[in-house]
């Protein structure tokens, strides 16, 4: 069966979005195909490099007991359970990360936030946004990296050093790395 939209499926969407969203949606794709969009659009400035060298003090300064919550739940994971935690977050921190909550994909250590895991090949990194797409015959799915840039393993760590507070200034360090090499190169 096809994903493509059929005639069907374009009329509803016409009568949903109405004259002003077709209209809007028309010129949407006009600037987006002509390449209209990438001169029009400035590239923002970089980061000062206090907002992200500061991550881990952020992280701090949060009003969260890490350690009750992981004694209130304490009962709620079996050792097995704990253990599976555990050995994902290591994972996590090292750049294997499960994907889509289902499987184990090498992104590397430090992260290679273009690429993708299954097929190897990476996505320009210095084309505009609306151009990036264009690359997909060649890199395959954008889903597979964009799933790193969703961090997923950021919930995996974060358990885990509620449950292993011995572990917790390494994955914290780990994650607030990833953090910024994303900001960094995005």
């Amino acid at each position: 069966m096809s994903d493509a939209p059929t005639f069907r499926d374009r009329v509803q969407e016409l009568v949903e979005l109405g004259p002003r969203g077709v209209l809007f949606r028309a010129a949407w794709e006009a600037k987006l195909r002509t390449g209209l969009t990438s001169l029009l659009e400035r590239a923002p400035a970089p980061l000062a490099p206090e907002a992200v060298h500061g991550l881990p003090e952020l992280a701090r300064s949060f009003p969260f007991d890490a350690m009750g919550v992981a004694k209130a739940m304490a009962d709620r994971l079996d050792d097995g359970s704990r253990a599976r935690l555990q050995e994902v977050a290591s994972l996590g921190a090292e750049g294997r990360i499960l994907a889509f909550g289902r499987w184990m994909a090498d992104y590397g250590d430090p992260p290679d936030w273009f690429a993708n895991p299954v097929t190897g090949r990476r996505w320009n990194s210095t084309v505009h946004w609306s151009r990036a797409l264009r690359d997909e015959r060649r890199c395959g799915d954008v889903k597979l990296p964009w799933e790193l840039g969703r961090f997923p393993h950021a919930y995996h760590l974060a358990r885990a050093a509620a449950y292993y507070p011995g572990q917790a200034p390494a994955l914290a360090g780990s994650l607030a790395r990833q953090i910024e090499a994303f900001v960094q190169q995005n």
